[in-house]
C-alpha cells in the first residue's frame, strides 16, 4: 500500500487538517503575525503620547464646534401665524401708503400762495412753542 499527501488550497478550521497545505499556510501566517508584531512595535517607539492625546483634544473639539454649528442651522424657526392677522396689517400699511400719497399730491395741488402761507403758519407755531 501506497499512502500520499495531498496539499489542500484552503484552510478549514471545522475539519482536522487534510494535508501538508495547511501546514505551509500555517507557517506563513505566523511569519506575517512576527512581522507585523514587529513593525507596530517599531511604530510605538517613535509614537508621542502626549502629542496624540493633544490631536485628539482638537478633533473634539472640532467636532463640538461643527455640532454647533449644525445645531444653529437646523433650528426650526416655526412661528404661529395668522393668516388673517397678516392680511389685516398689510390692508392697514395699504390705506396708510394710500393715505399718504393723497397728502402728498393735494400738497403739489395747492397754489404756490397757499403753500406759503402754510410754511409762515407752521414757523409761527414752532416760534410760539
Amino acid at each position: 500500500f501506497f499512502f500520499f499527501f495531498q496539499a489542500e488550497d484552503g484552510i478549514r478550521d471545522a475539519q482536522e487538517s487534510r494535508g501538508l497545505g495547511d501546514v505551509y499556510k500555517r507557517q506563513e501566517m505566523g511569519r506575517a503575525m512576527k512581522e507585523a508584531n514587529q513593525v507596530q512595535k517599531d511604530l510605538m517607539k517613535d509614537l508621542n503620547m502626549d502629542e496624540l492625546e493633544d490631536i485628539r483634544d482638537e478633533m473634539e473639539e472640532m467636532m463640538w464646534d461643527t455640532q454647533e454649528v449644525n445645531d444653529m442651522l437646523n433650528r426650526n424657526y416655526n412661528m404661529d401665524v395668522d393668516d388673517y392677522e397678516i392680511e389685516q396689517e398689510l390692508k392697514d400699511l395699504d390705506d396708510e401708503m394710500f393715505i399718504q400719497a393723497l397728502n402728498n399730491k393735494t400738497e403739489q395741488n395747492k397754489p404756490s400762495y397757499l403753500s406759503e402761507i402754510s410754511s409762515k403758519k407752521e414757523k409761527n407755531k414752532d416760534i410760539l412753542s
